[in-house]
């Protein structure tokens, strides 16, 4: 070993030129083995160089920089915006967030105004075309104000025999922002609550929110929500059967009256139970101011709000009138019964000659016999 050591072989050209060689050969296979590597940056690069324009419709439209106090209205909610720049850039914008925004309205006068628009944090090898370029808008001064939040039920939203109890409203009152003029003429925000289908339960749903004028028409404000949730207790409604009573209006001291109901004495009732207790029966009214003869007549039921009946339109009443006679004999009979005229409404329970009442048929007693009826 020593002796081999000893020989310089370093020192001999032919190895010099075989391991040259061998080194050389190596270097090679090492560019060879990169080269696909460097072809694919080379490639990699020109693609993200390409320029490309694309398209993007439905852009949301938001105010840029502006005082607290403006509010503006007639803003277009959307445009359509055209980029042109690096595809890998472009698409990223494209398939993101994009947004446009008004130019800085600070300081800007109220009434109608042209509004540049822009997009503001592209980079500079992205260009942009937006559609429309301007907007006109109205710049007014901003009002704020609370108010309570109503509701109306729609006809057929709620099941016939059921009753509408408490309605508990989510927000209870909204806040309302927009230009002074508009929030100056609210009138009231309400919810109308409706439903495909009559509901016979307790339910809860949300409803829009709308917020009208003294005419009932839509305002061009803004409110804290949109939707109000509304919950509605129904109740079933009790049923109460009364009599019908006469009322009469227009009798004259030379007639005597007599009522009769033609088709029906009784009523049958349906309503809450707070409003039926407190009904004794129900009137029908009817007038004979221009009476001088008998004659059936048609009378009106009075039904109190919230109460429905299984009679609906006029009631047909007969009414038999008597002249009453001017001669001497008679003058001192018909003074009280003149007189009675009034206290068959308002005495009902006067017995007559039979041993009932004078006059059941106006009578407010639920015992009453609602037949004929005679009045002087």
């Amino acid at each position: 070993m020593k002796k081999f050591w000893n020989s310089r072989w370093y020192d001999n050209k032919w190895f010099l030129r075989i391991a040259s060689l061998v080194f050389a050969v190596f270097l090679y296979g090492m560019v060879q083995a990169s080269s696909p590597s460097v072809t694919s940056l080379s490639n990699l690069q020109q693609v993200v160089s390409v320029d490309t324009t694309e398209t993007i419709s439905n852009v949301p439209v938001k105010l840029g920089k502006h005082d607290d106090d403006i509010f503006v209205s007639q803003l277009q909610e959307t445009v359509t915006v055209t980029l042109t720049g690096p595809k890998n850039i472009v698409s990223s914008l494209a398939s993101g967030n994009l947004v446009v925004q008004t130019e800085d309205l600070t300081g800007i006068e109220t009434g109608q105004q042209t509004l540049k628009l822009e997009i503001p944090g592209l980079p500079d090898s992205v260009k942009y075309q937006i559609n429309p370029s301007r907007v006109v808008v109205q710049v007014a001064r901003r009002k704020t104000v609370t108010v309570p939040v109503e509701y109306e039920i729609e006809e057929g939203t709620i099941a016939s025999g059921m009753e509408v109890g408490n309605v508990t409203l989510n927000p209870s009152q909204v806040e309302l922002t927009g230009n002074e003029e508009n929030i100056n003429k609210v009138k009231r925000a309400y919810v109308r609550i409706s439903n495909a289908t009559a509901h016979n339960r307790t339910f809860t749903g949300k409803f829009k929110l709308q917020v009208v004028d003294a005419d009932n028409k839509l305002l061009d404000v803004n409110a804290n929500v949109s939707e109000v949730e509304a919950h509605v207790e129904l109740n079933a409604q009790q049923r109460k059967t009364v009599n019908l009573v006469v009322a009469a209006q227009g009798e004259s001291n030379s007639y005597r009256y007599q009522y009769q109901l033609v088709d029906a004495s009784q009523i049958a009732l349906q309503g809450s139970a707070s409003v039926l207790e407190n009904i004794r029966n129900i009137k029908v009214n009817v007038d004979v101011s221009n009476l001088t003869s008998s004659a059936t007549l048609k009378g009106q039921l009075e039904l109190p709000e919230g109460v429905t009946a299984n009679l609906s339109g006029p009631v047909s009443v007969a009414v038999t009138v008597t002249p009453i006679t001017t001669d001497t004999s008679d003058t001192t009979s018909s003074t009280p019964a003149a007189s009675s005229s009034s206290a068959v409404e308002e005495a009902p329970t006067t017995p007559n000659q039979n041993g009932g009442n004078a006059n059941p048929g106006v009578t407010e007693d639920n015992n009453a016999n609602p037949g004929g009826q005679d009045v002087e």
